[in-house]
């Protein structure tokens, strides 16, 4: 299942349900060494982070400040021995994920993890049983009618001067796909 994390309970979660909103951001996760019947291989990771553009689902505000639109997190890896790069063909998931979000083929030469910022979707959440995470069940390319105008998408450059970092890693990044076979779209 692709999980949206909400936080924990010092952190609003997403409302539960359908809704419409775009790709704000696609956040490098820096690459990590795992195992895997005794070959090393690297977990390459991105995080998706989806803003709320309809209205329905927003965050409390801050002292002093407005409610702002909800966001949810999407998280996705892909393996690779060390020293290789994970491939991006039509039949990889960071393919398959990538089309799902565009409606059409991404562009994958080179492929650019930040070519879906700003795409419209349509996103369904629902809370973990715990109640500690929001998850999405499911997302898709969507038309846009009724989302906001004045959105602003962030690029990891730009995410990186925020945080005081040098940058974006530059790798390739991978997906998750859901394993529900009752999605509501």
């Amino acid at each position: 299942m692709a999980i949206f994390d909400g936080g924990s309970s010092d952190y609003p979660l997403h409302d539960e349900g359908k809704f419409k909103g775009r790709i704000r951001e696609v956040v490098a996760i820096p690459p990590k060494e795992k195992v895997f019947d005794g070959v090393k291989k690297l977990q390459y990771g991105r995080l998706i982070v989806v803003e709320n553009c309809d209205g329905k689902a927003m965050f409390p505000a801050q002292e002093g400040g407005q409610p702002e639109p909800a966001t949810a997190t999407l998280w996705f890896g892909l393996y690779a021995e060390e020293g290789k790069v994970p491939y991006v063909g039509s039949k990889s998931k960071p393919f398959k994920l990538y089309a799902q979000i565009l409606g059409k083929e991404p562009n994958t030469k080179p492929f650019d993890d930040e070519q879906i910022l700003g795409a419209p979707v349509d996103y369904f959440v629902e809370t973990s049983e715990d109640g500690q995470y929001s998850n999405v069940i499911s997302i898709k390319a969507c038309d846009g009618t009724g989302l906001k105008p004045n959105f602003k998408s962030i690029t990891q450059a730009e995410r990186a001067a925020l945080d005081g970092d040098s940058g974006g890693s530059g790798e390739v990044v991978a997906s998750v796909t859901s394993n529900k076979d009752d999605l509501p779209f």
